[in-house]
């Protein structure tokens, strides 16, 4: 299985120079065909998405197309071949940029990456941190 972010730097030069989105095809690869193992994938990327934005490395819209994409290759996925399990982490992940995605005032003037991606990211960097460190 390829690291998460040898896979993020692929899909930047996909949606670089072709404006290529992640398939099914990728996935398999990424996992070197095991499927078992694409629970896991998808955590991964998740995590590293979650920390390369809090540290600024990966930008909001480059991060919400990555999961907006690997979500909708998780849904067709799971219409086609149900998966033993859905990737928690990711999930959480998905949640947080997709809050940031639409304003809730009418004249626009809030801001929702601020107010709801930023501290949902941080909160779960802060947690990958503490699993780290074994706390």
């Amino acid at each position: 299985m390829l690291r998460p972010a040898d896979i993020i730097a692929e899909l930047e030069r996909g949606y670089c120079e072709d404006g290529r989105s992640p398939s099914q095809a990728d996935i398999h690869r990424w996992t070197a065909g095991a499927r078992d193992d694409e629970t896991q994938l998808y955590d991964d990327i998740g995590a590293e998405l979650a920390r390369g934005y809090h540290e600024r490395r990966y930008s909001f819209d480059f991060c919400d197309r990555v999961v907006n994409d690997l979500y909708g290759t998780m849904i067709e996925k799971q219409f086609n071949d149900p998966q033993p399990s859905w990737p928690k982490l990711f999930w959480s992940v998905y949640e947080a940029f997709d809050a940031g995605e639409f304003h809730r005032k009418p004249d626009k003037s809030d801001d929702p990456v601020a107010e709801f991606t930023d501290p949902e990211i941080a909160d779960i960097v802060q947690s990958l941190t503490r699993c780290a460190e074994g706390l």
